[in-house]
């Protein structure tokens, strides 16, 4: 089962720690979802996923404060007994200094965000879906062209690192090479990249490896698309798997998002006719995270 650590989920997504003293190292989040400990904190327990991080938005925390003391204590101790990952205050709201001492207790750490429920919500879902989506490993070369991932699959030695430089020397991205790593972060989007060991670098036959960010001064961090079709043979050799209409995150050489370069073949050809790809246009790129 993948797992993301909680010490990476609090750098990410900017959350302050209101506990410190208890140790996050060892807790791993497995699960994208997300509970809010509405019923749980009027006691109804049955059903309560514990595993998920448990958000307590404004109107969680007014109920809290509605309560005498005794009682806020005793129902905020019976809810965080229950061994959960973690409790994420939202909308500028703080726990009480007896909500501390609870979480300490029981060493669950407490996070703040200033972000709305409802924003931080949507983010922190994206986020861990895109962490703990399903992944496997592809042999091939992905290669951005003209907003289209193009997955280059073929033989050991056939050609496949050479036919992706002519398309970098025309301007166009490279994601990876040899080794593509493919997330599926939804039933309709894959995000495919490098593994880190070779991220941004190619091997050529009779040259070697070259570093392709510093060469040609573009590469891609990760490229989501589109698998087309309804059967996964839609990413077979030579296909193109469309990004229509979902966010990207593209960058280039000074690691700023920008729109797809247009080039020319010298024969006066356009770049990238030959492998399906369209006319270059400026496009706005949305961080995909």
């Amino acid at each position: 089962m993948k797992a993301v650590k909680l010490t990476k989920m609090v750098e990410a997504l900017n959350l302050k720690n209101m506990t410190p003293e208890v140790d996050m190292g060892p807790i791993r989040i497995t699960v994208p979802d997300i509970n809010r400990p509405a019923l749980q904190l009027t006691g109804y327990f049955e059903h309560f996923a514990s595993e998920r991080v448990q958000i307590i938005g404004y109107v969680e925390f007014t109920y809290l404060k509605h309560m005498d003391r005794e009682e806020r204590i005793r129902c905020f101790e019976t809810f965080i007994s229950k061994k959960i990952p973690c409790v994420i205050f939202t909308t500028m709201t703080e726990p009480d200094e007896d909500m501390l001492g609870l979480a300490r207790k029981h060493n669950v750490p407490v996070l703040c965000t200033e972000r709305t429920t409802s924003n931080f919500m949507a983010e922190i879902i994206r986020w861990l879906t895109v962490q703990l989506a399903p992944c496997i490993s592809i042999h091939g070369v992905l290669v951005d062209v003209y907003g289209e991932g193009v997955l280059i699959m073929g033989e050991s030695g056939i050609g496949k690192s050479e036919a992706a430089l002519e398309l970098i020397k025309r301007g166009h991205r490279l994601v990876s090479d040899d080794v593509v790593e493919i997330s599926k972060v939804s039933d309709e989007t894959l995000v495919g990249r490098a593994p880190d060991i070779t991220r941004h670098f190619i091997e050529l036959r009779g040259i070697g490896i070259i570093d392709v960010k510093t060469l040609f001064g573009v590469a891609c961090e990760k490229y989501p698309v589109h698998r087309s079709g309804n059967q996964a043979g839609g990413m077979g050799p030579g296909k193109r798997v469309r990004p229509s209409g979902i966010e990207r995150r593209v960058y280039g050489d000074s690691g700023q998002q920008g729109g797809l370069p247009f080039a020319s073949h010298s024969s006066g050809k356009k770049s990238g006719n030959y492998c399906g790809g369209r006319r270059g246009q400026p496009q706005t790129e949305e961080d995909g995270i």
